[in-house]
């Protein structure tokens, strides 16, 4: 099998001349889905991009992030948004959506709020990148409106079981592809494998130079309101 750096990936070429999109990762948590997009957001397409990290605690980002990337608390009202988010500057990373976007949420002011931001995403030409264990945990209404390409880390078995209908085989193909590709080249960074099954294809991100494990658990000892 051909391996696929991002840069040589249907991906990448997809998002060459794109100006907006929604990027989903998704899989049991310490997997790789948050360092997943913090190289995706150093890429080539978004080299240029400040980082907007959601809800982190400016002090935690302060300690080793670039210093292109920047904490900031999602606001109470959608008319807020602009003072937080710059529209052509900005790749949004929403870690953990659990805490504003949950299926279980729906109707709740934030989760509404959100769902509003991302129909007017590509009109404000931003990227985001939306982390999340299952997606039966995710409010999937927040997805419809935009162009999203799903980007597959391994999934608990148990877990696989509770997946949404829509999204079982393709995490099942993911598990069975992420797993093969660790045993035949077991030197490489596990977590630098990602299933994307918008094209499909494997694609091997680079891991960050800067990124340390700490900071995959940006809410250690902290509960998002």
């Amino acid at each position: 099998m051909t391996v696929h750096e991002f840069k040589d990936s249907k991906l990448s070429k997809r998002l060459k001349w794109a100006k907006h999109g929604t990027f989903l990762a998704v899989g049991t948590g310490q997997w790789g889905k948050t360092v997943t997009m913090n190289a995706l957001a150093a890429e080539a397409p978004f080299r240029g991009r400040n980082v907007v990290l959601i809800n982190y605690s400016k002090d935690f980002v302060k300690k080793g992030y670039p210093s292109n990337y920047r904490a900031e608390k999602w606001p109470g009202k959608i008319a807020d948004l602009y003072k937080i988010i710059k529209p052509g500057e900005d790749f949004i990373i929403l870690d953990d959506a659990i805490f504003m976007a949950s299926s279980r949420d729906t109707q709740t002011k934030e989760n509404k709020e959100i769902q509003k931001f991302m129909t007017i995403l590509s009109h404000n030409d931003l990227f985001a990148g939306i982390s999340i264990q299952n997606t039966s945990l995710l409010d999937f209404s927040m997805m419809q409106s935009q162009d999203v390409h799903v980007l597959h880390k391994f999934m608990d078995p148990v877990a696989l079981q509770f997946e949404r209908p829509s999204m079982k085989l393709k995490q099942t193909v993911a598990n069975a592809m992420l797993v093969h590709y660790w045993k035949r080249y077991p030197d490489v960074n596990a977590k630098s494998w990602t299933w994307c099954s918008s094209k499909p294809e494997m694609v091997q991100f680079h891991i960050p130079w800067w990124w340390q494990s700490t900071m995959s658990k940006a809410f250690r000892g902290v509960i998002p309101k």
